[in-house]
């Protein structure tokens, strides 16, 4: 599996928060988005890349133990941000790619 294929994932069930679904629902997203961005930190740790900071920090604000208590706005804002942000780097990278 390819870290884009992750990227990709994460970015696709962020978008889904956004439509009513039950709590259950959310509390698997948070695990599928701790364990994911907790896998992307790794990697981008191993790559001594800076963004190990940001995916440690979107770990710890999905994780699924104690509740980040934010209103449903707030959270449907940062779905949108953090959903947007993979995509463009998902683009980024593959436009970067090409280039070479």
């Amino acid at each position: 599996m390819k870290i884009w294929h992750l990227k990709a994932f994460l970015a696709a069930i962020l978008i889904l928060c956004l439509a009513p679904f039950p709590k259950e629902f959310y509390l698997i997203v948070r695990y599928a988005a701790t364990f994911g961005f907790g896998i992307l930190a790794f990697q981008a740790y191993v790559s001594k890349t800076p963004r190990v900071v940001l995916y440690l920090f979107l770990s710890f604000i999905f994780q699924p133990f104690y509740n980040v208590d934010l209103d449903d706005l707030f959270w449907q804002i940062i779905y949108i941000l953090v959903a947007v942000w993979l995509v463009y780097d998902i683009n980024l990278k593959r436009l970067k790619s090409e280039k070479k």
